[in-house]
């Protein structure tokens, strides 16, 4: 059942990239209120609880959608890695960076959240309790391995912002924005290198090209 909007519309970013050894890669960033938790597929994430569609909504949906203009297979193959920051204002001194996995990949070993050839990426958060004061922002990093599926050696290629702010029962979602990905990507490189001690994390390359682009 949908039910009506109670948030902003849509916010969205639409740019293209290329990379010194592919090419031309367009991304579509969406961020819009949960009026369907339905159509999103809350329910199927949480069966024996049955929260009521209410305990949704309002939060953020995110998709970010790559579209390859030439490279398919491992060409097209890229991941996306995120962090998120948790503000509980009863308790501001535990506030911190977090590395954010799905469910079925914590303990994998593996840093990525979605990975695969266009890889996309969907996050739809929610808190059971909307009585709890909380300013939550997630770093979204979309990366790729230079030669695809062989080394564990992970370079950067762009980075957003999105999130929300929940206070009196109330969710207020955030600006969605690019980040300036070469120092929001060292400033989590640290907790990557600890986490996932395997993986080696590179440095944005100043050779790809970003370009701000209307939807495609």
């Amino acid at each position: 059942m949908s039910l009506p909007p109670s948030s902003p519309a849509q916010q969205s970013l639409s740019l293209s990239f290329t990379l010194p050894s592919r090419h031309k890669v367009h991304v579509n960033i969406t961020v819009h209120p949960n009026t369907s938790p339905s159509q999103v597929g809350h329910p199927l994430l949480f069966p024996s609880k049955a929260f009521a569609p209410e305990i949704y909504l309002d939060f953020p949906v995110t998709t970010a959608k790559l579209h390859c203009t030439q490279d398919t297979g491992y060409a097209a193959t890229y991941g996306w890695i995120q962090f998120i920051y948790q503000d509980f204002k009863t308790s501001p001194d535990k506030a911190k960076w977090e590395h954010d996995p799905l469910p079925i990949t914590e303990g994998s070993g593996s840093p990525f959240i979605w990975f695969g050839p266009e890889a996309q990426l969907f996050d739809a958060p929610f808190r059971s309790d909307r009585g709890e004061s909380l300013d939550w922002t997630c770093h979204s990093f979309l990366a790729y391995l230079e030669d695809a599926v062989i080394t564990k050696t992970i370079k950067p290629i762009l980075g957003f912002e999105w999130g929300y702010v929940m206070q009196g029962g109330e969710v207020e979602i955030k600006e969605l924005k690019l980040l300036d990905v070469s120092s929001a990507w060292e400033q989590q490189r640290q907790l990557l290198e600890e986490k996932f001690g395997e993986w080696k994390y590179e440095a944005f390359d100043k050779e790809t090209k970003i370009v701000l682009a209307e939807a495609c």
